[in-house]
């Protein structure tokens, strides 16, 4: 995949300090009669989060950071992350998002954390320890972090995750206002954080309480689509490496690679459609699980995939795969007059509405008479300008196997939104370039 955004829409993202422990009571029990006994200090503000904002320390100045220093490189920062235990039910939270499925990521941006230094490797160590210590198994890949809050706000924000669990009003803010589902950890910090339709606010993380944090954000239509997505995306990974041996035996040429991005937001892939194992292919080169309209007879387990085979197990082989990969059954008026797709058309625009890929061939079947394309139903772009989808145009061109040792040219057209345009607008753009990159598929088969 290319760099960039990563889209992690099934993740819940957790900080630590203030959010997964209380560091408001740490400091109170410990900061407190440190700092008074040895530097007869108190505190000035207590609405903060920070030590030195707690005590107004500018540590631009050298003593004052002395004597943050004094306090955590020393035996409190030892005592916080081995001693420390996570708030009431904290672990046993994440535990149960991770038993439904969803990916949880901790990103934290304690001081020196970064840093490239023994002190940054050993606080990193700790902090390890300190989840291990709580019953919190978080594969390494999945803790990030920060040097900073600002470099913490802008990585969260690009990987969109769907829920973020954090305590400072800042990110918080932040978070929202970019349109990122927020819980907030109630402190003497973030008294003046309100619920919004992006900010949960919660006490504790006892079982009910967390139980009502998807009810808040998402409608029971969203829930469903999200759990689908879950488990059609965890099967697709377990059978991913058969996308390895298709793109090993078709070897793909892929133009216009370029085109290939990650977003955070809905892609409906549109390619024109030439055999059943066009969206393997396309599969294949993306990296991604797509979920297709597919007709439905491969539903009912009347047809294959495999050449459209009618023995009885590949089709039944077919419609288990199409269920469990979550594709959408469609079914044509050619073949049934009374033909009704509505459900199967609000489950499409539910996945796209909440960021996942869709695939829809607009030609309908691969039989045609001649020419290039069959007849593209444009119904597609109406499905992707009411959900403000991404439309990619892909073109697939199947070379002649003899002569060939690539048996298919995969073009990427350029994306495009269908949303400030009327659907003929969308349509004329659509087929500019598909014929074009169609073009561009034969000239190539030329050259090789």
């Amino acid at each position: 995949m290319a760099l960039g955004k990563v889209r992690r829409k099934e993740t819940i993202v957790f900080d630590i300090d203030g959010t997964l422990t209380d560091f408001n009571k740490f400091l109170k029990d410990n900061a407190y009669r440190y700092l008074k006994d040895k530097y007869n200090i108190l505190p000035q503000d207590e609405t903060q989060l920070e030590l030195e904002d707690i005590y107004g320390l500018d540590l631009s100045k050298q003593e004052d950071k002395k004597i943050l220093d004094s306090f955590w490189i020393g035996p409190y920062f030892l005592k916080y992350t081995l001693l420390e235990r996570l708030r009431t039910n904290a672990s046993k939270c994440i535990a149960g998002f991770k038993s439904k499925g969803f990916n949880v990521e901790i990103h934290t941006s304690r001081a020196r954390i970064a840093d490239k230094s023994a002190i940054g490797f050993i606080a990193r160590l700790l902090t390890r320890v300190q989840m291990i210590a709580n019953g919190l198994f978080i594969p390494h890949k999945n803790i990030f972090y920060y040097k900073d809050d600002e470099s913490k706000m802008q990585a969260i924000l690009d990987r969109a995750p769907l829920i973020v669990f954090d305590d400072k009003k800042e990110i918080i803010d932040y978070l929202s206002n970019n349109n990122i589902r927020t819980v907030c950890v109630s402190g003497q910090h973030n008294v003046d954080v309100e619920d919004t339709k992006f900010v949960k606010k919660i006490d504790s993380f006892e079982q009910e309480t967390i139980d009502s944090i998807l009810g808040f954000f998402l409608t029971q239509k969203d829930i469903r689509c999200i759990n689908d997505e879950i488990k059609s995306q965890s099967f697709y990974n377990k059978i991913k490496i058969v996308g390895t041996f298709i793109y090993s035996y078709y070897k793909p040429i892929v133009l216009n690679a370029e085109n290939i991005v990650d977003d955070v937001d809905s892609v409906l892939y549109a390619p024109n459609h030439r055999s059943t194992l066009d969206p393997l292919i396309i599969e294949s080169v993306l990296k991604r699980h797509i979920h297709w309209a597919a007709l439905l007879r491969f539903f009912r387990g009347e047809d294959s995939i495999f050449n459209n085979s009618k023995n009885k197990i590949l089709c039944q082989i077919t419609k288990w795969l199409f269920v469990k990969l979550h594709f959408f059954p469609i079914e044509r008026k050619s073949d049934n007059e009374k033909a009704n797709n509505y459900e199967s058309i609000k489950d499409m625009s539910s996945f796209l509405k909440n960021n996942y890929y869709v695939g829809i061939f607009p030609e309908g079947t691969t039989n045609r008479k001649s020419g290039d394309f069959g007849t593209f139903d444009p119904a597609f772009l109406t499905l992707a300008k009411k959900n403000n989808s991404w439309i990619q145009p892909i073109t697939l061109f199947w070379t002649n196997e003899k002569r060939n040792k690539h048996k298919v040219i995969v073009n990427i057209g350029k994306r495009f939104k269908v949303s400030n345009l009327d659907i003929k607008e969308a349509y004329d753009i659509y087929m500019h370039e598909q014929i074009c990159s169609m073009e561009e598929n034969k000239r190539f088969c030329q050259t090789i």
